[in-house]
């Protein structure tokens, strides 16, 4: 049986700008998250006092969008070879 929280399950950012943020709540990290990609990111780079997402340039993907752009790069990178 499991208590408490976990606080240092790792992520992984891979690529130019790649980012794992934080939860609404601006104090804990996006844990066991995975960005791939220039820019790709998880959570929010950063809250204002309101708790208001800044510093994002555009809106989040959902989770549908996210794995159709990890599949087209995978299949660009095998047909790269």
């Amino acid at each position: 049986m499991t208590t408490g929280k976990k606080g240092d399950a790792g992520g992984v950012a891979i690529g130019t700008g790649a980012y794992i943020g934080v939860n609404r709540d601006s104090a804990t990290p996006m844990n066991s998250s995975v960005a791939i990609g220039s820019g790709a990111g998880t959570g929010f780079r950063a809250l204002d006092a309101n708790k208001i997402p800044v510093g994002n340039g555009t809106d989040a993907d959902d989770t549908a969008e996210v794995l159709r752009k990890a599949v087209l790069m995978i299949l660009m990178l095998i047909i790269r070879r």
